[in-house]
């Protein structure tokens, strides 16, 4: 186990003291948490709208929720396995069990939740321009995507991981300039010795393909009818633009970051120090900042109310 801590005496003594990248990543730790609030608040003003019975797209409602949800899950678990163990807070403790099951399906549990998190703001993405490219009978061909899509989503992810699942475990430690201590969860003993998960690097690529892709088509289409209806040129304006731009920076940045952690980490691991310093802060500013905007989006939205189902679908 390339550079594994476990049974390492000089790990096994090691003394948390607090040093640079404890307090930077156990600062960026607290991020989840901030999510968490915008979440409670968008969940709040859906409801809120329900009872005043201002027309809500549910299917633009349920993918809203599992974007954010999915994502907030990924933002847990990337810190239970790279964040938090660089803060030097679990290396006594990791030095002293042996490689296991627990560690591995924290990684593994990592690894699905980017997968969740992609295939679900790509599925918002694609609910929302549904609702622009058919708006006579979006609600009916949104349904039918949501039901077929959901379960596919959750469950295929599991199969992508299929050589981990009899391996263990470890952990390890970081490559400098992270400093001795600093370390993260890592897996070994797995079928064939496979080491890196080809089809992760094809699915962030795609998902971003597409989250860019599907917001590109949706201005074209909202541009197009906002010239032919009233309702939809009220609320397409130039702020819902920029909103649609900064929303899809916001989605792609974290995957893009991610994803580049993964391909550095595998073709220069010495790189990986740095990488980690970097897709860190990139990962938490895509995800608060995309959840800041639907708040805002959603706030407006309420105090909009008589704009069409359609148009408020674009500004979600």
């Amino acid at each position: 186990m390339y550079m594994s801590i476990h049974g390492n005496s000089s790990y096994i003594n090691y003394e948390f003291s607090g040093h640079f990248e404890s307090f930077w990543f156990i600062s960026l730790a607290f991020v989840p948490v901030i999510n968490v609030g915008f979440i409670a608040n968008l969940l709040r003003l859906f409801y809120s709208a329900a009872k005043q019975k201002i027309p809500t797209n549910c299917s633009v409602f349920f993918s809203t929720v599992m974007m954010v949800s999915t994502s907030l899950i990924f933002s847990i678990f990337d810190n239970l396995t790279f964040r938090i163990p660089a803060t030097g807070i679990m290396t006594s403790l990791c030095a002293k069990v042996e490689p296991n099951k627990w560690l591995l399906w924290v990684y593994i549990l990592q690894l699905l939740s980017t997968y969740w998190s992609v295939e679900f703001t790509a599925l918002f993405c694609f609910v929302r321009l549904i609702v622009y490219k058919f708006p006579q009978n979006h609600q009916k061909i949104n349904k039918f995507l949501v039901r077929i899509y959901t379960p596919l989503a959750i469950v295929l992810p599991f199969a992508a991981p299929w050589f981990m699942y009899p391996g263990v475990g470890y952990c390890r430690q970081w490559n400098p300039p992270m400093p001795f201590g600093a370390i993260f969860i890592s897996f070994s003993n797995t079928l064939f010795e496979i080491r890196l998960d080809y089809f992760y690097n094809l699915m962030i690529g795609f998902g971003c393909f597409a989250i860019i892709l599907s917001n590109i088509w949706l201005i074209i289409f909202a541009t197009k009818q906002a010239k032919v209806s009233r309702a939809i040129s009220a609320a397409f304006t130039r702020s819902t633009k920029l909103s649609l731009y900064s929303t899809t920076l916001c989605m792609t940045i974290p995957f893009a970051a991610h994803g580049i952690m993964t391909i550095l980490a595998h073709l220069k691991p010495s790189l990986s120090g740095y990488v980690i310093y970097v897709r860190s802060p990139l990962t938490d500013i895509g995800q608060t900042a995309l959840l800041g905007i639907y708040n805002i989006s959603a706030m407006l939205r309420k105090k909009t109310a008589t704009v069409a189902v359609a148009a408020t679908a674009t500004t979600n």
